[in-house]
This record gives structure tokens, C-alpha cells and sequence, in this order.
């Protein structure tokens, strides 16, 4: 499902003590790529229930997901990021304590 509606806003980005407006398509982008690599396009559909069509658009900007797919999307990246908090704890740890 596909909805037209505002795809842009501005946000800061601290890095380069900036504003910058930014796309809903180039979030999805970046978003994708951290996901899904090179193949993002096949496997974001397969997770998403929908065509590699659909992502197609939401990555070319031609429409903007519903803000349902946009939330399960923030907790596929939310997961990824606690998933690789551990991992690097869990090798400084092991660096820590090795003989």
C-alpha cells in the first residue's frame, strides 16, 4: 500500500553542523542498503509483502510508503543497530580479557 503525502523535511545533522532537507526516498535508500546490501531492492519486498515494483518507487521517489511500512522499517533498523551494539560488546569484551 502506497500513499501520496509529504516527502521531505528538514532535519540537523550534527556531523556537519548543518540543516539539510531530506527525502523520504533517500531515507528509504540508505535504509535499505544498511539492511539489505546490494540485493536491497528483492529483500525489502520479500520483508514488506510487497513488489520489488512498489520498492522500486519508493526508491526512486515516485510514491512513499504507508507509515505503517516506514514504522516496521525504523524497528528493522532498531534491531539491527541493538543486534550490532552486542556484537561490539561482545568483542570488546573478548579483546579485554584475552590472555
Amino acid at each position: 500500500m502506497c500513499l501520496y503525502y509529504q516527502t521531505s523535511f528538514r532535519w540537523s545533522d550534527p556531523l556537519l553542523n548543518e540543516d539539510r532537507m531530506t527525502t523520504a526516498a533517500e531515507l528509504i535508500t540508505r535504509a535499505a542498503a544498511a539492511l539489505y546490501g546490494n540485493r536491497s531492492q528483492a529483500a525489502m519486498a520479500r520483508d514488506f509483502q510487497v513488489t520489488t515494483r512498489t520498492v522500486n518507487r519508493w526508491l526512486l521517489g515516485h510514491t512513499t510508503p504507508a507509515p505503517e511500512i516506514l514504522t516496521r522499517l525504523l524497528e528493522r533498523l532498531q534491531t539491527r543497530l541493538d543486534q550490532l551494539d552486542s556484537l561490539g560488546a561482545a568483542i570488546k569484551e573478548y579483546l579485554e580479557n584475552r590472555p
